[in-house]
């Protein structure tokens, strides 16, 4: 079946960081953008990332791939959910908070896909709201 596999080629520009894991993993963090689009990517990456990563895993755990990666890659289509790299293609826009953005991982206001955790908050149920999220937040 090659529905699960996915080749993404264009002029990227690699955007990095680690997370701090809940369970002290290290996890190598990466953004592949359109170079175009770094400006847009950059602060994306910085707005969103970490908070996402960090809300899931109040949620559900540990993110389960974190001794490879946690990568996402800007693409032409809406995205597509994969192991350790998801493809994004929202354009940046900042929308409200739905189960089809969040196909690193897509929450409150993030435009970012993590689909190994919302397999699990399908399942559970437990999809926050963008107003959920921001309640979270401010309660921080």
């Amino acid at each position: 079946n090659t529905y699960g596999i996915a080749l993404n080629v264009a002029p990227y520009v690699l955007i990095e960081s680690t997370y701090t894991s809940s369970n002290g993993t290290e996890i190598p963090v990466k953004f592949w953008a359109i170079e175009d689009h770094e400006e847009q990517a950059r602060e994306l990456f910085d707005r969103e990332f970490a908070p996402t990563i960090e809300f899931f895993e109040r949620k559900v755990g540990p993110y389960p791939w974190g001794q490879e990666k946690l990568g996402v890659a800007e693409t032409p289509h809406l995205g597509m959910e994969h192991q350790t790299v998801n493809a994004y293609g929202n354009e940046f826009r900042r929308v409200e908070f739905s189960e089809n953005r969040a196909t690193l991982m897509g929450v409150s206001s993030s435009d970012i896909q993590v689909d190994p955790y919302m397999r699990v908050l399908r399942k559970l149920s437990i999809v926050p709201t963008c107003e959920e999220r921001r309640s979270e937040e401010a309660d921080e």
